[in-house]
């Protein structure tokens, strides 16, 4: 059996950059640009989902018809989508080994499409008695659906994109997902500006589905993962594609033959792809000291990212928090939404630019850092407030925010 410290020695010498690798912006690379920019499609719709969690409970109509303002209630709302998401987690491996990434992106965005518009329907249709159910009913499952996407995502822009450029394609999906959620932003801005009726909170959520719809019309000319090809057993498939899509068509025969060693010793233990339980074998990943150390590492990364989330779900409590700093006009609340999401896609873009050169570590350490420092800042500005209802207070509040 081949180890996964072979496995990684094998991924350096596939990974060293090709001599004929082409420059990011030049023509050739559309090949790369065109399968990971239709995917991160999906990262952007989840950046616009989370967003929608924070901001609909900001319009008064949204409160009135669904969620009210009780805490219980929003953290209810708010449980809702962390519990799709874990629902979609459990599924999410199988799922993209088993039927392949394509297959992901199609099912995950008629999954969100169907849940949009049909939850929808059902509350304009339906008794008054039964907006909450549909609503609630259709968020589930366009959670499930969006997750499903956007999981995907990862795994397959760094599967299909050339190794040179891995590293900024892999900055991409923060920028996509801060897009998504500027975008969601501008549009609950306008719409606090619109008539407080159902409608307010309703174009909103049929939005959701745009960005799925793209997805579905665009799939057909996506390649598949050559990785998915080659569990499949299609290895001139997956060769193909490497050398038109991964290797642009200008690599060179040598970093083709690197690509798919790496691919044929990654699946030289596994079982048929058909056989989708029997393919999963957890053992080599505590077998060596190596290997352990990986794990820690994702795990250690990992915990940082939920840590950093868990932080960001109190977003959902926003419409409170915003008024034990005297902030309760939902136009100056989504107006200081917008402008947080602005600065959100300025620092995305800087760490897309420059993660190679910082290295990986080291922008998790700032990042890191920066949000346990200053996430001291709102707790405290917000018991100043209520000590003596100064508005330097509420600037600190909004400082901490930004």
């Amino acid at each position: 059996m081949t180890s996964i410290d072979e496995l990684a020695s094998k991924s350096i010498r596939a990974l060293t950059l090709d001599p004929n690798a082409p420059k990011l912006y030049s023509r050739p690379m559309w090949r790369n640009w065109f399968p990971v920019c239709v995917s991160i499609l999906a990262l952007v719709a989840c950046g616009f989902d989370q967003s929608i969690s924070w901001n609909l409970p900001n319009l008064k109509s949204f409160q009135r018809d669904i969620v009210g303002t009780n805490p219980i209630e929003l953290a209810t709302f708010q449980s809702l989508t962390e519990f799709s998401g874990m629902a979609a987690s459990v599924l999410m491996p199988f799922w993209y080994d088993y039927r392949g990434r394509k297959f992901a992106f199609l099912w995950g965005s008629v999954l969100t499409v169907v849940s949009c518009v049909g939850g929808t329907i059902g509350i304009i249709v339906g008794d008054p008695s039964t907006h909450v159910a549909w609503y609630y009913s259709s968020r589930f499952l366009t959670v499930i659906g969006i997750n499903l996407t956007a999981g995907c995502t990862v795994m397959y822009a760094s599967e299909i994109s050339h190794p040179a450029h891995r590293a900024f394609f892999g900055g991409l999906f923060g920028l996509a997902w801060s897009i998504g959620n500027l975008i969601n932003n501008l549009v609950i801005f306008g719409m606090a500006f619109a008539p407080d009726d159902s409608w307010q909170w309703r174009i909103p959520t049929l939005l959701q589905a745009v960005f799925s719809m793209v997805i579905l019309v665009l799939i057909p000319l996506m390649p598949e993962s050559p990785r998915t090809l080659i569990s499949k057993g299609k290895r001139a498939e997956a060769e193909k594609i490497v050398k038109e899509w991964v290797g642009c068509n200008v690599s060179d025969q040598k970093f083709v033959d690197d690509q798919m060693a790496e691919l044929d010793i990654a699946f030289a233990n596994s079982a048929p792809s058909d056989k989708v339980w029997q393919n999963y074998n957890f053992k080599p990943l505590w077998a060596t000291a190596n290997s352990r150390r990986r794990v820690f590492y994702a795990i250690l990364t990992n915990a940082g990212i939920t840590l950093l989330n868990w932080g960001a779900t109190g977003g959902v409590f926003e419409t409170l928090i915003y008024e034990l700093v005297g902030l309760s006009d939902p136009k100056v609340k989504t107006g200081i939404n917008t402008a947080t999401s602005l600065l959100s896609i300025v620092s995305a873009y800087i760490a897309c630019m420059y993660i190679e050169k910082w290295g990986r570590r080291r922008t998790y350490l700032v990042s890191y850092g920066l949000s346990f420092v200053l996430g001291f800042f709102g707790p405290i500005a917000m018991e100043g407030f209520a000590a003596t209802r100064g508005s330097g207070y509420a600037g600190l509040f909004i400082f901490s925010i930004f």
